[in-house]
């Protein structure tokens, strides 16, 4: 991924295709068919929602538009932000 750690934003589907090599460096972690990542700890601020997802993540992140959080959970994961992580 071109972009990788150069913006401050990353799109569900540049995640999508990074997903597998977060894995592999140990940055993020697979359960069964869940990926569990924390974009905020790779220093994005914000998931957008240009591309196309197919894996199933648990994203925390700052912020998350609509149309990401919207993608994201139709593919069977969630998003957690910082705003409703101080609610837990």
């Amino acid at each position: 991924y071109k972009y990788f750690l150069s913006r401050k934003d990353l799109n569900v589907g540049d995640l999508d295709a990074i997903a597998d090599r977060l894995v592999e460096l140990g940055i993020a972690s697979k359960e069964g068919d869940v990926y569990s990542i924390d974009l905020a700890q790779l220093g994005y601020q914000k998931l957008l929602g240009a591309g196309k997802i197919s894996k199933a993540m648990q994203i925390k992140v700052p912020y998350a538009t609509p149309n990401a959080v919207a993608k994201i959970e139709e593919a069977g994961g969630s998003v957690i932000t910082e705003f409703e992580a101080e609610f837990e």
